[in-house]
């Protein structure tokens, strides 16, 4: 477990720490460190920001036809589910098992969260502020997109594959939670989210695969249908870049904040706004 979470906070460090050094972050202490020689007169400050829309809405006009063609991809790979899963099984290999194996952690909540929050909990400590924001919104992109496929797996009940059951054995609410996949989920979330907080070229070309290593893995296990990984993955993509483009969108160069300070004449609130 240990070199799990070791392993997934060195790819996001890897994938996302070029994009905050070009940021022009440079090292400081810490919170903890910091408040040692804060002066007692320094006012103490906590920030919200206030509700934003325009590029940073929920729901958009297109955001229609991109789900009618994910529900139309699901359905068109759904009728196909039992010749895949025929197919990947023909070409199971020792090799194919050890990758499966390799691979399935990146879509594992249990692994991906604490891994993140251990990235997070390090970019704070190293006085890396930009780094830290960033892991913060890939951890609520991650988590949301996490969320959503935990409510599906429950509302639609679907069985397993290796349970014998068939395709289309749907039995919802009855613990069955084989659709959508989770692991898919989380992994194409976590890639589309740290791509999008890197913003350098070929972070995809790293990311993107690699959650497609994981939907196989799953598929080679028989933990799920091929339908099951299609809606899974394009959940966590989709979601985690609406979140995450939402929680840019809020921190945004000129955008108003309510500002509350405590300092030795009592509270002060105002607003405040960046340029």
């Amino acid at each position: 477990m240990i070199k799990r979470l070791g392993r997934i906070a060195g790819l996001v460090l890897f994938l996302v720490f070029p994009a905050t050094a070009r940021a022009g972050d440079t090292w400081r202490p810490g919170p903890a460190l910091a408040s040692r020689a804060r002066s007692a007169t320094q006012p103490l400050a906590l920030q919200a920001s206030a509700p934003r829309v325009g590029n940073g809405a929920w729901l958009r006009a297109h955001d229609v036809g991109v789900a009618a063609l994910v529900v139309g991809a699901t359905f068109a790979v759904a009728a196909n589910d039992d010749a895949i899963r025929a197919d990947v099984r023909r070409h199971d290999s020792p090799a194919s098992r050890d990758l499966a194996r390799f691979a399935q952690p990146l879509g594992n909540a249990a692994v991906v969260v604490p891994a993140l929050a251990l990235t997070y909990a390090g970019a704070r400590l190293g006085g890396r502020r930009s780094l830290a924001d960033a892991t913060e919104r890939v951890t609520l992109s991650v988590g949301v997109a996490g969320a959503a496929a935990l409510a599906l797996k429950t509302i639609a009940g679907r069985r397993r594959p290796n349970s014998g059951a068939d395709a289309d054995d749907f039995r919802p609410v009855s613990g069955n939670a084989s659709f959508p996949s989770g692991h898919a989920t989380i992994a194409f979330a976590l890639a589309s989210a740290v791509d999008r907080e890197s913003g350098a070229r070929w972070v995809k070309w790293v990311a993107y695969p690699a959650a497609g290593l994981v939907a196989w893995s799953r598929l080679r296990d028989d933990e799920h249908w091929a339908s099951d990984v299609v809606f899974g993955g394009a959940l966590g993509a989709l979601g985690a870049a609406r979140v995450d483009d939402r929680l840019r969108a809020r921190a945004a160069p000129g955008e108003a904040h309510a500002l509350l300070r405590w300092s030795r004449g009592g509270p002060q609130v105002g607003i405040t706004r960046g340029f």
